[in-house]
């Protein structure tokens, strides 16, 4: 397999051959320190709960906000598992719901228009916030 640096910004993704002569090429994350710019998600959830985007900015953020609970989801599921993690099974339970709950979230449709927008982006900065307190107190306790 063939081993190519992505970026010499960012060591840690490489790209490796998925298959012997395809030339199919995928993505794979060595998990040496979470890829999350949590100042950047906290800015994100501030400006959705605590203004009022404009229009243009709205959309904006629920393009952030739906990435950010997507990016969210993944590194909480890998910091709940029992590997990772010396919490309690209540803990790691909570923090499955709220996984669970930023999924349904993430999916739900809204329907197109001003009113459906300013009402689901909240929804989506509530899960963010969630899954930032689930990622910390998970990461605090990761299994040496």
């Amino acid at each position: 397999m063939t081993d190519l640096n992505h970026s010499s910004n960012n060591p840690q993704w490489q790209w490796r051959d998925g298959s012997s002569g395809s030339g199919y090429m995928q993505a794979v994350h060595h998990t040496t320190q979470p890829p999350l710019d949590i100042p950047t998600i906290r800015d994100t959830i501030s400006t959705t709960l605590n203004g009022t985007p404009s229009t243009a900015e709205l959309d904006t953020l629920l393009c952030l906000l739906r990435g950010h609970v997507a990016l969210l989801i993944v590194e909480v599921e890998g910091l709940a598992t029992p590997a990772h993690t010396t919490r309690t099974v209540a803990t790691v339970a909570t923090a499955e719901l709220a996984i669970s709950d930023a999924r349904r979230k993430l999916h739900d449709s809204y329907t197109r228009g001003l009113a459906s927008a300013r009402q689901h982006a909240p929804r989506l900065a509530r899960c963010a916030r969630a899954l930032l307190t689930h990622h910390h107190t998970l990461s605090e306790t990761q299994a040496p």
